[in-house]
């Protein structure tokens, strides 16, 4: 059946018509057009959504990153207080929490996973210093400041250990949220060599005065106390120059460090004796030995030496000395009786000749001008070489020795071989010098260097009696020793020296004479020694003994 479709569209109703047109229109219309608001809200939700997303991902990268660089900062700053054998520590005091590394709690002999709190802390604290600690630790904490004290714990075992604690407050913006941070550290053993150091000192027969670097006392003993006659108390904190004289403060030694070995070296080589001065102003001479020390900064340690009786001791050792020299050399004038009396006896005997052959010339009227003034000037002579004899026993005779002067060795040995002249006659023995002719001058004290050779001379006579007439010989030399010193010496051809020891004759009351007294040699070796110089003896090859002396030469210009 065929169906006209214009014939029905064209018999359809108008509204049938509005609806038709009206499906066609819809169907035509999109998705867009239909939801746009929609769809515009459900993508700005997503993209807020994943903008959200992204964000808490990298803050969340950010956060382990900075997790992960707090836990080594705290490694390492942990590793860092094992390795100084540190005990990092934070108390919150609001919430009354301390954390501390194993360290600090090893230090106070807590287990590691026991709950800390500062009542924790307190119990192990000495008593006797619970009261300081809690003192310093509240100003800290009032303050903001920060804190710093020494104290004792007693642990759980019985075991007494000193802490030195350290540490600061954080503010974290929240009044109750206060954090003290610090560290502690063993100093048991620093303590212990303290307190051993301190009992050394005390124990110390000498004073020991230990100065900081700015000059001021720190510690004494209490033989300072009884040196100086301060108290403990007026002495720590004052500058050392309390002790030392005015008149020495600019020589030595007060010089920020206080008694300096430096500074005190160069006023001993200066020829300064070193003096320290006493509550009353009365000054005492002392030794003083200097040493830095290296703790909280430089400190010199000074060891101060009373040496008052050394030095009484060492002027009656020199008085007794100098008697004994005088002893010595009244006897060897005794030896030298016989030639002295024939110095003497030869000037005096020409004077009383030329006097009597001058008087019988008068008595003839036969005495011209001419032959009286040869009388006189061989009289004047004469008059001269007595007088010169006398004036050199005379010296030698005086007790009190005179100053050093600069000398001619080669004069002085010709002098004394010419007043031992008689001595050689009576011990049949020959004298032979060997002087050098160009040596300088020594600077000393005439007396005693005469005194040295009329006993290397004597001997040199009395050691020769043993043997033939032959070998009856003494040669003195001089000759130079370097630019800087004479060399002299006295050989014999006697019996010798001790084979064994042939230094003991410089031993005091040593002699291998009969009636010698032992002192002679000793003597010479001490004036000698005292003259910047060197005596020694030896078994001369060929027997005999010799004797060497070295001076040194003056360092004046033109001598």
């Amino acid at each position: 059946m065929l169906i006209n479709w214009r014939a029905l569209k064209n018999r359809m109703s108008p509204r049938a018509e509005f609806l038709g047109k009206l499906r066609c229109n819809i169907g035509t219309r999109s998705l867009w057009e239909r939801h746009r608001g929609l769809i515009l809200a459900t993508a700005a939700v997503v993209s807020l959504q994943s903008v959200l997303i992204v964000w808490l991902i990298l803050q969340r990268s950010r956060l382990k990153r900075a997790e992960r660089s707090l836990r080594d900062s705290e490694e390492r700053m942990s590793l860092a207080a094992e390795a100084a054998n540190l005990g990092m520590w934070v108390w919150d005091v609001g919430r009354d929490e301390v954390w501390t590394t194993n360290k600090g709690r090893a230090l106070f002999g807590f287990a590691p996973d026991t709950r800390l709190d500062n009542a924790a802390l307190i119990s192990r604290v000495h008593p006797e210093d619970r009261a300081a600690r809690d003192l310093a630790i509240r100003r800290a904490i009032e303050t903001q400041g920060k804190y710093a004290m020494e104290y004792r714990v007693l642990l759980p075992d019985g075991t007494q250990r000193w802490i030195d604690a350290r540490g600061h407050c954080i503010d974290v913006g929240d009044p109750k949220g206060t954090r003290l941070l610090g560290v502690s550290m063993d100093v048991t053993a620093q303590k212990e060599a303290q307190d051993r150091f301190r009992l050394v000192v005390e124990a110390s027969p000498n004073g020991i005065v230990l100065v900081n670097a700015r000059g001021h006392i720190v510690l004494v003993n209490a033989c300072v106390e009884k040196l100086f006659g301060y108290g403990r108390e007026e002495l720590i904190g004052q500058g050392i120059e309390l002790l030392v004289p005015e008149r020495f403060r600019g020589e030595y030694p007060a010089n920020g460090a206080g008694f300096h070995a430096e500074s005190a070296a160069r006023a001993i080589g200066a020829g300064l004796e070193l003096f320290a001065r006493r509550k009353d102003g009365t000054e005492f001479p002392v030794e003083i030995g200097s040493s830095p020390i290296q703790s909280q900064g430089t400190q010199v340690l000074n060891v101060i030496v009373d040496i008052s009786e050394r030095k009484q001791a060492e002027a009656e050792a020199l008085q007794h000395r100098e008697e004994i020299a005088y002893l010595s050399r009244v006897a060897i004038m005794g030896e030298m009786a016989g030639s002295l009396a024939h110095e003497l006896n030869q000037p005096l005997g020409a004077i009383v000749t030329n006097a009597g052959a001058g008087l019988r010339f008068l008595e003839r009227d036969s005495l011209s001008g001419e032959k009286l003034r040869e009388l006189l000037q061989d009289i004047a002579a004469d008059g001269r070489r007595a007088s010169d004899v006398i004036r050199t026993v005379k010296g030698m005779g005086r007790k009190e020795e005179g100053t050093r002067q600069l000398l001619d060795l080669n004069d002085v040995i010709a002098e004394l071989v010419r007043l031992t002249r008689s001595d050689a006659l009576v011990h049949d023995c020959t004298v032979l010098t060997w002087l050098h002719p160009a040596v300088p001058k020594v600077e000393a004290n005439l007396v005693q260097l005469q005194e040295v050779f009329l006993n290397l001379i004597l001997n040199a006579f009395e050691a020769s009696k043993e043997v033939p007439r032959v070998r009856r010989r003494v040669i003195i030399r001089t000759e130079r020793d370097g630019d800087g010193a004479i060399r002299a010496s006295v050989r014999d051809f006697g019996t010798g020296l001790p084979a064994d020891k042939p230094e003991r004759v410089f031993d005091r009351f040593f002699s291998t004479k009969r009636e010698g007294m032992g002192i002679g040699l000793f003597i010479a070796r001490a004036i000698v020694v005292a003259h910047g110089g060197t005596l020694y003896a030896e078994n001369a090859e060929g027997g005999g003994a010799h004797f060497w002396l070295r001076l040194p030469a003056s360092k004046e210009i033109g001598v």
